[in-house]
């Protein structure tokens, strides 16, 4: 007998993760203030795996289990984004990466923004909230991830993700994932990458 393996969906507060079991998460936003930010209703598209990682349909995991890490531009400046984010100017391994990534069908994928990456926090002493901005993040004693069924090795291991979203001149956004924190650093600096798309092609 076989067996339809059907999506797996997990909601939160700001809204609803889908795996879509073709290499993406889709997530249908709630309208709402969430994180200290203010939310519209929003349907975007995930990419189930990181900058460096390729999709295995077989077992809807990734390999190799760790992402690479690219940085925002190759230089600390305005090179590489317009006074919000990046907008593929200048030399950013994070630009390019999303923006020749192809999977579930989809190739209009690209940085998310400071927000969009907010959403895929989930911290693990009270999943009801989003952290503010800023180094508290989930609490000293709480362990923070992205929902490790949607997004594989996500709970065993914590890593650092660029946003697109400019801070200032020299530096940009990024969140950590081990803590749920929503930092900032200089634009040269690496970490991974995990890609968003719109709704629609």
């Amino acid at each position: 007998m076989t067996y339809l393996l059907l999506p797996k969906s997990v909601s939160y507060p700001w809204g609803t993760f889908t795996d879509n079991r073709d290499g993406t998460v889709s997530f249908v936003g709630n309208a709402g203030s969430f994180g200290g930010e203010v939310y519209p209703a929003t349907t975007l598209i995930f990419a189930k795996c990181s900058s460096g990682q390729t999709w295995q349909s077989g077992s809807n995991t990734c390999s190799p289990e760790i992402p690479s890490e690219l940085n925002y531009c190759n230089a600390n400046d305005d090179s590489c984004n317009d006074t919000l984010v990046l907008n593929g100017a200048g030399n950013s391994q994070a630009y390019a990466y999303c923006d020749g990534l192809e999977v579930g069908g989809r190739t209009n994928w690209r940085v998310p923004t400071k927000n969009e990456l907010k959403l895929l926090i989930a911290c693990t002493n009270d999943q009801t909230n989003l952290p503010l901005d800023g180094a508290t993040g989930c609490g000293i004693t709480a362990f923070q991830h992205q929902n490790a069924d949607l997004f594989p090795s996500a709970k065993q291991n914590c890593f650092f993700y660029w946003s697109a979203s400019r801070r200032d001149n020299s530096l940009a956004y990024y969140v950590n994932f081990c803590l749920g924190t929503t930092l900032f650093q200089g634009k040269g600096a690496v970490e991974s990458v995990r890609c968003v798309s719109e709704s629609l092609n």
